[in-house]
This record gives C-alpha cells, sequence and structure tokens, in this order.
C-alpha cells in the first residue's frame, strides 16, 4: 500500500470522477442507447425558446408532443439546426395561434423545432411561436457526462461491468503521486520509482484487455437506429 496522503483521497476521487467521465463520454459517441434520458418542456403562450434543464441532456434523439390524454397521439416534431429552422417552412409567426389545436385535441402543435447550445447551456427552439397552453413536449436524449460532479459519492453512473477500467485507469493515473518510500532519501525515491513501473506495465496489460470488452459491448446495438437521423436535418 502507498504511504498515507500520497495520493490523497480528494486526488483519487478526482481521478476516479475523472474517469467515469470519460467513459460516459464514448457511451455517447457510440449513438447507442446506453445513457437514455427524457427531459420535459412546458410551453408557455407566446415563447419559442426554451432551455433544457435536464443537467444530463447530451445528443437529442427525437422530440415528440407529449399527449395529455390517452385519447391523444404522440407526434414526432422533427427537428433541425438553428441556421435551418425556417429553410423552406413558409409559416407566418402566428401561424400557431390559428393552426388551432391538433385533430386530436393537443395543443402542442409545433411544426419543427431547433436544438442548440449557448452559454454551455441547451435551449430547443419551436416554429411557428407556441400559443396554445397547455402543452408539453418531450425531449429524449443520450445522455452526457456533465452531471457527474453533482452525484452523491453512493451514486451509480456506471454499471457494474465498467467499473474496473475506471479503477485500472485511476490508479494508472495517481501513479506519478503514489509513494511508498519517503521521497527525501534518494533510496526511497528509487524505491518510489521503480514499483511506479512494475505497476505501470501491470495496468497497462489490464486496461488493454478491459478496454477491449468495454469496446466490443459498446458496439453491440439494440435495435433500429433510423430516428438519430433526423439530426441529419442539420445538412438540409
Amino acid at each position: 500500500m502507498p504511504r498515507a496522503q500520497s495520493p490523497t483521497r480528494e486526488q483519487g476521487l478526482q481521478q476516479v470522477l475523472t474517469q467515469i467521465r470519460v467513459l460516459l463520454r464514448a457511451k455517447q459517441n457510440t449513438s447507442n442507447v446506453w445513457n437514455y434520458g427524457e427531459a420535459f418542456v412546458e410551453i408557455t403562450p407566446d415563447e419559442n425558446t426554451y432551455q433544457i434543464s435536464d443537467a444530463s441532456f447530451g445528443t437529442p434523439l427525437v422530440v415528440t408532443a407529449l399527449p395529455q390524454n390517452p385519447n391523444q397521439v404522440a407526434r414526432i416534431v422533427p427537428f433541425y439546426c438553428p441556421q435551418n429552422l425556417v429553410y423552406s417552412y413558409g409559416w407566418p409567426q402566428n401561424a400557431g395561434a390559428w393552426l388551432g389545436q391538433n385533430w386530436d385535441g393537443n395543443n402542442a402543435n409545433a411544426l419543427r423545432c431547433a436544438i442548440f447550445w449557448q452559454n454551455n447551456l441547451p435551449y430547443i427552439r419551436f416554429e411557428p411561436t407556441p400559443v396554445l397552453s397547455p402543452a408539453v413536449y418531450k425531449v429524449d436524449f443520450l445522455a452526457s457526462a456533465n452531471h457527474i460532479g453533482q452525484l452523491a459519492l453512493t451514486a451509480t453512473p456506471l454499471v457494474d461491468q465498467d467499473i474496473d477500467l475506471v479503477e485500472i485507469r485511476a490508479a494508472k493515473g495517481l501513479l506519478a503521486l503514489a509513494q511508498w518510500e519517503s521521497p527525501s532519501t534518494k533510496e526511497g525515491r528509487q524505491i518510489n520509482a521503480e514499483r511506479r513501473k512494475d505497476l505501470f506495465v501491470t495496468l497497462g496489460g489490464d486496461e488493454q484487455l478491459t478496454v477491449e470488452q468495454f469496446l466490443i459491448g459498446n458496439r453491440i446495438t439494440t435495435g433500429g437506429n433510423r430516428i438519430t437521423n433526423r439530426w441529419s436535418s442539420c445538412t438540409e
């Protein structure tokens, strides 16, 4: 075991959080729904832009008009990058008022929307400007790693099978801070250096095997992925 405070608990916790964020970002970038989340946007009449308040919001998947009763239908609202929100659109700003409710009585009558980030916060903007209320939209997304620093110490942001990789990488990242003997002597510094080298080789081999399994697991899909093509609207 390393000497006390070499590394400190705070340094160990910081390294663990860093490695968890790295793995969660890797999962998000696969476009598979390993970290799936939902956010809800309640409409205020005559306001077209809303902040998505979920701290874990990452990659948007689909926006739907949320049914308010069992007789209403969940309807997909196409979303675009902001520069294409009004491309080939052609409706006036007050169209939300005279379009009225959908055929099923739902007030959520947006024809399209844009999702974007501003000042490091996610927003959604609807066209036409919403007028009818109550109305709620649901945004399905792949979770980011932004919320990790806000979790309780008892939280489990990763599944058990991925924890090994976090522990191995955290230990590897802390090697430079680890000390077994006092660094005040030449002999102590030499012993510390030799142990770091030995552990670096051992941990490197373990990491290679664990990363391989992590990547294989993330390539396994759970079904059709067509809805993510909605993001291609950015290039239309």
